[in-house]
């Protein structure tokens, strides 16, 4: 069946062989050029065109460079695929399709399309104020503009690097940079790359104490600060977390310049602006015997303690103590005790030692509490968007580090938590480690998966009555056909019972976290109705509940394509002619005087079937809002529409005629007995 209508490149075809073949003087039919052809906003491939409206013409066709012709029944047109940087002829010209006559073209406008954006932008050094770009050339000659988060700034080059100055610590900012010729023209599309400047400098640096191979610094802290990296002699030589720091095996009686930056955890931050210098000078050679290690600090799970400490001034070596009693000697700064039990307290000691002299400096000590055991007995439930996970009680612990797919995201006092904004019907590892005062157990783990959305579905134009107890929801999927504005509404169940106070909610994911739109009442009703534009083939998920969770639900659920065109009054045995633009509708009013069968029908607009068949679809509705459905059809001895309802004399109906598939319609609607 032939369910495809004439497309308006074809009328135009014909009325050009028309104009052709008649021969009908130019000078009697000519409609005048557009007032105007102007263009705005264009980037590297497409024109966007704007032009005076003719009066006649049905129609406008855009010329580009003498040859490719695109028609528009508005007056604007964006040309799309062009090539970047590249210039173009346009000419615009209005056309009567219903009447014998010749198109005028407008005066040629030359637009050139923009640059497009820069390739290779990357961003080769950032601190806490500034950020160095660096990017490939589009094209000789060209200028380049820096946008800062989405706004113009004055940073301009003709080179391919730039660096920006004067931003503020510790922010995210979004750098653009588009290219534009030397003399006037479009700027370009925007190459675009993100970070987060390094934090402030720190202040307050000092010099706290030196000895012959040692110089302790600190500084004020910095806020959202984790880590402090120093700079000796302009170079980076140590990390550290805290606000002081003890620089190791320096030369002694020697000057060094030293200077402090910050930054955080986040794994894309840059290291902020350098503090003022301090210089420190180290002082003799102390005397013989080496210095007790100082700094010492513990890390602990449920069967071993790392113990770590400063290097000492003088040692070489160093032995380590587990209760007083000499375990080993070591020659780094660090030793692992193994074999301990879970959840109990050790005092852990290190002396320095001089192999040398043979002497031996007091030992420094700390007292240190091994992890609780890992948790045991792991079980994981699921729901749609939900994973709650479970484990047995461990002695000793205080709170618990919950991950998912390895990551920690919350630490809990219950031996229970519920994962949540999950996707439904999809796998996870889920895992809990034990904490206490001493640190942190190894993770325990489990695999688990979530389980699948079942929900029914929303068909357009298809009323859905739901009925429901008290404090409880339904959840619908829709996934539109076409791409555009679309209704979704309540209406009495059936369509002819009593008002129910709903409340509507549109999400944009099956989880129902990305929220788009919701409404309780609408235009004074206590039903509901959402209008949003949808995209083609992308599933959306609505929610529909009462207002009051203790009121039952009795209501019709509706979704249809939004209603562009108000309502036009048809008389019986008074056709109408009319167009319907591809994804629209039109809604015509009747008002019967007589009871009884009326046949509603669509036919060839005009009466002539040269005017080609359109494949429509009609809905009858008995209210304005479009609730209540009479009677609807689709085809009828061919691609037109027909339904025979009974109406009643007094009562005003409404007409509701879509292409088919969301196509254009181009035809004619009566109504007889």
């Amino acid at each position: 069946m032939n369910r495809k209508s004439f497309s308006l490149l074809l009328v135009f075809a014909l009325l050009l062989q028309m104009f052709f073949v008649t021969g009908v003087s130019q000078a009697a039919t000519l409609l005048p050029a557009p007032g105007y052809v102007s263009d705005s906003n264009v980037t590297s491939t497409t024109i966007p065109l704007t032009w005076g409206y003719v009066n006649g013409a049905d129609l406008y066709a855009i010329r580009v460079n003498g040859s490719n012709i695109y028609l528009s029944n508005t007056t604007s047109y964006t040309i799309t695929g062009l090539t970047p940087n590249t210039t173009y002829t346009v000419e615009v010209s209005g056309v009567a399709p219903n009447q014998q006559g010749w198109q005028t073209w407008s005066a040629p406008k030359v637009i050139k399309t923009a640059y497009p954006a820069p390739t290779g932008l990357y961003i080769a050094r950032a601190n806490g104020t500034s950020a160095q770009l660096k990017w490939n050339s589009v094209a000789p000659g060209a200028l380049y503009m820096v946008k800062i988060n989405g706004q113009i700034s004055n940073f301009m080059t003709d080179q391919t690097e730039i660096t920006v100055t004067g931003l503020t610590p510790n922010t995210p900012y979004t750098l653009s940079v588009c290219a534009m010729p030397l003399g006037n023209g479009y700027i370009g599309d925007p190459a675009n790359v993100s970070l987060t400047t390094g934090l402030a400098a720190p202040t307050g640096l000092q010099v706290t104490g030196t000895t012959d191979k040692t110089a302790t610094l600190a500084w004020n802290a910095v806020p959202n600060a984790s880590w402090y990296h120093l700079f000796v002699n302009g170079n980076l030589t140590a990390s550290t977390d805290t606000t002081t720091y003890t620089l190791q095996n320096l030369t002694a009686q020697t000057s060094y310049t030293i200077q402090v930056a910050a930054t955080t955890n986040a794994p894309s931050t840059y290291i902020g602006d350098l503090s003022t210098t301090v210089t420190a000078t180290t002082k003799a050679p102390a005397p013989v015997g080496p210095a007790t290690p100082a700094n010492l600090k513990t890390t602990a799970n449920e069967s071993s303690i790392t113990l770590t400490w400063d290097a000492a001034a003088g040692a070489d070596s160093y032995k380590v103590y587990q209760n007083g009693a000499l375990v080993t000697t070591v020659s780094g700064t660090s030793y692992t005790f193994a074999n301990l039990g879970a959840n109990k307290t050790y005092t852990l000691g290190v002396a320095s030692y001089d192999s040398v002299a043979g002497k031996e400096s007091a030992a420094a000590t700390v007292s240190a509490l091994t992890a609780p055991f890992a948790p045991s007995d792991l079980t994981a439930t699921t729901t749609e968007n939900s994973l709650t996970l479970s484990w047995a009680p461990v002695v000793g612990a205080t709170s618990y580090k919950v991950s998912l797919n390895g990551t920690t995201v919350n630490t809990t006092a219950d031996t229970s938590y519920t994962f949540t904004g999950l996707n439904a019907d999809t796998l996870y590892t889920v895992g809990v480690s034990s904490v206490n005062a001493g640190g942190t157990s190894t993770l325990a783990t489990i695999k688990a998966t979530t389980a699948k959305v079942v929900l029914p579905k929303l068909f357009l134009d298809t009323p859905v009555d739901v009925s429901l107890p008290a404090g409880k929801s339904q959840s619908f999927i829709f996934t539109p056909s076409t791409t555009g504005l679309h209704r979704i509404y309540t209406g009495p169940y059936g369509g002819t019972g009593g008002s129910n106070d709903t409340v509507l909610e549109l999400y944009a994911d099956a989880a129902m976290t990305q929220q788009i739109a919701s409404n309780d009442d609408f235009n004074g009703t206590p039903f509901s109705q959402i209008s949003a534009n949808l995209t083609a083939g992308v599933s959306y998920y609505v929610k529909l509940r009462t207002y009051s969770s203790d009121v039952a639900l009795n209501a019709r659920l509706t979704v249809s394509n939004e209603i562009t065109v108000g309502s036009t009054p048809i008389s019986l045995n008074k056709p109408i002619d009319f167009d319907v633009a591809t994804g629209s509708s039109k809604v015509f009013s009747f008002a019967a005087t007589t009871t009884g069968v009326h046949n509603i029908y669509t036919d060839y607009y005009a009466g002539t079937s040269s005017s080609g068949a359109s494949d429509t679809v009609l809905y009858v509705y008995s209210d304005e809002a479009m609730t209540s459905l009479v009677a609807s059809n689709d085809d009828f001895n061919g691609t037109f529409s027909k339904v025979s309802p009974t109406l009643t004399a007094g009562k005003t109906y409404y007409i509701k005629v879509v292409g088919y598939n969301s196509g254009s319609v181009h035809a004619r609607l009566a109504v007889t007995l």
